[in-house]
């Protein structure tokens, strides 16, 4: 009798926990779609409370087999970029996350991981400056696009059996920017990011009602613009 109660009281504890996961699983998940929106300058909370949500028991609490689908269903944003703002978080202080901004603190992630040998994001920034052959990269001053351009160039140069393909987060990240730009001025558009060999870099895939054109120069602007700030 003494085992069925404790084995019965086990049971109640288990359901409590998941209950209690299920209400701070779906708090974050409020908070994500709230925050996103504000991405380039929120980026390290939004990391913190998907790194917490990629938990599987937190995925199963809420009532999903995968954190891709919880990305898709729930929060509308897809996992790989979701991914690259957990890398930030866990790369970088928040102070220098929201100095950063989201483009460049992404492409300085992507840097670290192309550079032969052991770096870290945080240590590129605090050297300011890495030298990869006779190249100086100089991280503090460069913008997220040149960053990127860099660790695709050093990619290239890896030697490779095939011709390869290759999409850097930098990459993912600008054509979430995009779509999030063209909705903000209501335009029904589909932004889509496409792998290229890996010595040119991937390509964006952008399809959009005709008379919504001005605006969607308008966003590529501003797209622009925050890519050679940051």
């Amino acid at each position: 009798m003494k085992d069925i109660d404790k084995a019965r009281a086990l049971v109640e504890l288990g359901a409590a926990e998941k209950r209690r996961l299920a209400r701070e699983g779906k708090k974050l998940v409020a908070m994500v779609v709230r925050l996103r929106g504000r991405m380039q300058r929120d980026s390290y909370s939004l990391g913190k409370a998907l790194a917490r949500l990629k938990d599987k028991t937190m995925l199963g609490a809420l009532g999903y087999e995968s954190f891709s689908q919880l990305c898709n269903a729930a929060l509308g944003i897809s996992s790989d970029l979701a991914d690259d703002l957990i890398a930030i978080a866990s790369s970088f202080s928040a102070k220098q996350a929201r100095e950063l901004g989201t483009s460049k603190a992404i492409a300085l992630v992507d840097l670290a991981k192309a550079l032969p040998g052991e770096h870290t994001a945080a240590g590129l920034l605090t050297r300011g400056v890495v030298r990869v052959g006779r190249r100086t990269i100089r991280v503090r001053g460069a913008s997220s696009h040149e960053l990127t351009a860099e660790a695709r160039a050093v990619r290239a140069a890896r030697p490779s059996s095939g011709r390869g393909v290759h999409l850097s987060p930098g990459e993912r990240h600008l054509a979430s920017v995009l779509e999030h730009a063209l909705s903000h001025r209501h335009v029904e558009a589909s932004v889509r990011a496409i792998a290229g060999a890996k010595d040119r870099g991937g390509r964006l895939r952008v399809e959009f009602p005709m008379r919504a054109i001005a605006d969607v120069d308008d966003a590529l602007r501003e797209v622009e613009g925050r890519g050679a700030k940051s």
